[in-house]
């Protein structure tokens, strides 16, 4: 459940714009996870700015969709908060579209040689050997793209000057239109005039421009550098990069279900996503120290068979989640299907509107699948922390029996957490995540309270 996003009054004005505080527009909203403060007026002001989640302002934490209908009113958030996010998610594939200018060549040449295919095949014996020869263009065609692609992504300056949706590439040429632009003034050369005359007052602007600025190499807009390191961040498609070599800069991306998770249980939060330490501990290892240790008289052997039993059905539950649902998660065709969308848009082939429908489509299509990954995420990162710290502490001396329930019911206590965003992101998305069943003796329960080593516990998904 969502925390309220009100509070008690500790002030009479906002701390962001000074007005006086009520209980309409200007109602005070804390954030559930920092206690910052604000106006109503003042979120609904920063959300029409940014192109990621909903999140506070000044923790930059991500906010559940509850918090953010409480804060901001379900008829804005149903409204203006989503036509506004569909214009910026509009503007971002705009911004992207000087990446996408060589696919829509490769893509007007595919469709061009597929014809030409089509119609050969309806020719005599003779005519196969051109469609083979075709085919070989349409090959090469493809090998050439994907070669640049790899080697790295061609670079374009600016909008092309012309009346046409192309980029112009470092010879300041249109590959859509074929019109050059000067690169001193930035003004499109007249194909039939013998010279080009630039305007002073433009070659000096222009001059600066590429003095002061670099394209960002996630969506080609300039970023002017003032000072501090050299990591930018691009504020148009939140892309991080170096000043000095143009490359996008990897980091570790946060689940905020795990965070959230292991905050409200009082542990130290690991970057969630990241790749654990060691991995999931193998199951013969932990078996093997379940085994010396009822060898050695520390477990009694009745004890010991449940131990193993119930480690073996939270090992293969966790190590299967991680293997097979997980896998299903990557979602690598979100970004070959906005590629395609930006293609027709440059070809011509989707309206303004359409463009921006389709955009919002598949975004709320891949939102519905991250959702999806972070909870099974949580399940894997949880699973496998559990796991290392039980055999970690096999070695140690202890109650190793309560030591086992203990870790069973921390990973129940998890997989309720996990059924109870999955009922709330059902409710958001129309889009079934599915529930972890909790079977103890062959029954379902929904509690993770007075589980004995001798009960058969199991998950299911």
């Amino acid at each position: 459940m969502a925390k309220s996003a009100t509070s008690a009054k500790s002030s009479k004005t906002c701390e962001v714009c000074y007005e006086n505080l009520n209980n309409s527009t200007h109602k005070m909203v804390k954030c559930d996870k920092c206690d910052y403060t604000c106006c109503k007026q003042c979120i609904r002001t920063y959300f029409k700015g940014i192109l990621n989640e909903p999140h506070c302002m000044k923790c930059k934490i991500q906010w559940e969709s509850e918090f953010v209908v409480l804060a901001v009113n379900k008829s804005y958030y149903n409204g203006e908060f989503k036509e506004n996010r569909k214009a910026l998610l509009t503007t971002l594939e705009k911004s992207r579209l000087p990446d996408t200018q060589n696919d829509a060549k490769t893509f007007i040449l595919q469709e061009k040689l597929d014809a030409r295919i089509l119609a050969i095949k309806g020719q005599i014996k003779d005519l196969k050997a051109q469609i083979e020869v075709k085919s070989q263009e349409i090959i090469l065609a493809h090998s050439e793209f994907l070669k640049e692609k790899k080697t790295g992504r061609k670079e374009f300056i600016m909008k092309c000057q012309a009346e046409c949706k192309g980029y112009l590439s470092t010879s300041y040429k249109c590959d859509l239109c074929n019109k050059r632009t000067c690169p001193k003034c930035f003004e499109v050369e007249d194909d039939g005039a013998a010279e080009h005359t630039c305007k002073p007052e433009n070659v000096e602007t222009v001059s600066m421009m590429k003095k002061e600025t670099k394209a960002c190499p996630g969506c080609s807009v300039r970023i002017y550098k003032i000072d501090g390191c050299n990591q930018m961040w691009c504020v148009e498609c939140n892309t991080p990069f170096d000043w000095i070599s143009g490359k996008i800069v990897s980091g570790v991306v946060h689940n905020p279900h795990y965070y959230e998770y292991l905050k409200k249980n009082g542990g130290i939060p690991r970057a969630p996503g990241d790749v654990l330490c060691g991995g999931l501990p193998h199951v013969q290892n932990i078996f093997q120290k379940i085994t010396v240790l009822r060898a050695s008289g520390y477990v009694e052997p009745a004890h010991a068979e449940s131990m193993l039993r119930n480690v073996g059905n939270l090992h293969q539950f966790v190590n299967h989640i991680h293997h097979e649902y997980l896998a299903l998660t990557q979602n690598d065709s979100y970004q070959n299907a906005l590629k395609n969308i930006r293609i027709k848009y440059i070809l011509g082939r989707l309206s303004e509107e359409e463009f921006s429908a389709a955009i919002f489509r598949e975004h709320k299509k891949d939102t519905k699948i991250q959702k999806k990954k972070q909870l099974l995420q949580m399940v894997d990162n949880v699973g496998t922390d559990l796991l290392q710290n039980y055999a970690a502490a096999l070695d140690k001396k202890g109650d190793h029996v309560s030591g086992t329930v203990k870790m069973i019911c921390g990973f129940t206590e998890m997989t309720i957490y996990f059924n109870e965003l999955s009922s709330k992101y059902h409710s958001e998305f129309n889009s079934w995540i599915g529930l972890i069943r909790i079977l103890v003796n062959n029954k379902e329960v929904n509690h993770s309270n007075g589980f004995h080593i001798h009960d058969v516990i199991k998950y299911r998904y």
